[in-house]
């Protein structure tokens, strides 16, 4: 790629989505040395022409009317764009609406991308803000209209050609260089907030503008996995709707693996009100009795430590998804609903008691027991694992101690006055995903990691 291979891009869009908003107008400034070509189009981005019309105010209802879908100017644009570094204001944003609009298209669409934001900022650090209105006041660039996609544009060109006078050529250089061997941040995030997190395993929290979570995950190494995350090159298209979205990142360091997938389920239970709602609203599970009839009972988890005893087969988010489920185990494994105790009806009835096949009820005699014995190994295969262990165990990992009983995470500790603190005063609570990682984890523990603890008999109840 020629370093003479320039395309200045700027975007309006009918919304903050490159996943389901549009491209409605494209300006594009193409410079080779001393050539400049402009382009510009407005684009259809379906939907009703007065749906259009308020998505594009102050462009003339005939041109909108008139204006070709991102399909017809895609080739068109791509050939345009071809082998240049692309350059945006907030590049972030403009680039992901781009792909997504090739992808549609069915192009691919990979450039270099420097963001003029993060330039300003490398090269003008004491400047607080780097928006185009603040560049153009502060640089005396001449302004015509904003918030239009060519004359934005224009503004970028001309923010460029004062750069490069301002700046020994080296110094402009090194700076581009620099920027496209790392990730392209959202405008409105720091820099220094990547830096800032430390390169080891934790909690990370993507923050919007708001405060609001859009992300929460664990990483192995924090800043490694951030600068990842906003790399382009490796951007998926989840991650493009909503990276640009990013205003804070928050963190919260572990001192391993595990203490950061154990930690995760708490924070994100208080991070995000739909898993706070959702543990509120609790778990329900199939009780089996095989001498009762019916032999199931959907009941809910009073007992966080039950699941662990070997006392519940299935979890699930209600009463509702539990009877689905056990009507689904009924249909697939031909079991009789009377002895499961699913409801039958004309939209789902029993298909291993078929009428008229019955020589005698299907929940008494022979006959139930006939049922109950291909049944029980079904159910037994949805039965939550017995834990392990004879009561609470601490797990350590360098300097933390997790503690855990019953399946169920109840805190890390540094010092073993910790672990008696947490045993007495923390609340179990079942997680369905912490259930699933500990299922896998602990076998692959050293047994010197794991030592048994006690706990106090008036709050869990072990013998």
């Amino acid at each position: 790629m020629s370093a003479t291979a320039l395309a200045f891009v700027d975007l309006e869009t009918t919304g903050l989505n490159p996943a389901s908003d549009r491209v409605k107008e494209i300006g594009v400034v193409t410079v080779d040395g001393d050539a400049v070509d402009e382009w510009t189009s407005i684009l259809h981005t379906g939907g009703p022409l007065t749906a259009r019309l308020e998505a594009s105010p102050g462009v003339e209802r005939e041109v909108i009317e008139a204006a070709p879908r991102f399909r017809d100017i895609a080739a068109g644009l791509a050939a345009r764009l071809a082998g240049r570094l692309f350059i945006a204001h907030n590049a972030r944003f403009d680039f992901s609406f781009l792909r997504a609009e090739f992808e549609r298209a069915g192009i691919g669409f990979q450039p270099q991308v420097v963001c003029s934001v993060m330039l300003s900022r490398k090269l003008y650090p004491a400047q607080r803000n780097h928006d185009l209105d603040t560049l153009a006041g502060l640089h005396g660039l001449k302004v015509t209209v904003r918030h239009r996609a060519l004359p934005d544009a224009r503004l970028l060109w001309q923010f460029w050609n004062m750069v490069q006078r301002a700046h020994p050529p080296e110094r402009v250089a090194a700076a581009v260089a620099e920027l496209l061997a790392g990730p392209v941040l959202p405008s409105h995030l720091d820099p220094a907030l990547i830096d800032a997190l430390p390169a080891a395993s934790g909690i990370y929290v993507f923050h919007g503008e708001n405060g609001e979570t859009l992300k929460l995950g664990r990483a192995n190494n924090l800043r490694w996995y951030a600068r990842d995350y906003f790399r382009l090159d490796r951007a998926t298209v989840k991650a493009l709707a909503l990276s640009h979205r990013v205003r804070r990142i928050s963190w919260r360091r572990t001192h391993g693996a595990i203490g950061a997938r154990l930690r995760l389920s708490v924070i994100g239970r208080g991070e995000q009100p739909a898993l706070r709602a959702h543990a509120e609203r609790g778990l329900w599970t199939w009780r089996v009795t095989p001498d009762a009839s019916p032999c199931v009972e959907i009941t809910p988890l009073q007992d966080p430590l039950a699941a662990g005893r070997g006392e519940s087969s299935g979890l699930f988010d209600s009463p509702k998804k539990a009877l689905n489920e056990l009507r689904r185990v009924a249909v697939e494994n031909s079991l009789c609903f009377a002895v499961l105790g699913v409801p039958e009806s004309e939209a789902g009835s029993c298909l291993a008691c078929l009428p008229g096949e019955r020589r005698e009820p299907c929940t008494v005699g022979a006959s139930r027991l006939r049922h109950l014995t291909r049944a029980l190994p079904a159910l037994r295969r949805a039965r939550v694992a017995s834990w392990p262990y004879g009561g609470p165990i601490g797990i350590r990992e360098r300097g933390d101690v997790h503690v855990v009983d019953g399946w169920c995470y109840l805190g890390t500790a540094e010092t073993e006055g910790e672990v008696q603190t947490i045993l007495e005063e923390s609340t179990p609570e079942f997680d369905q995903d912490v259930y699933a990682y500990l299922a896998r984890q602990l076998p692959r523990i050293s047994r010197r990691n794991i030592y048994q603890l006690t706990a106090p008999r008036a709050k869990y109840g072990h013998e």
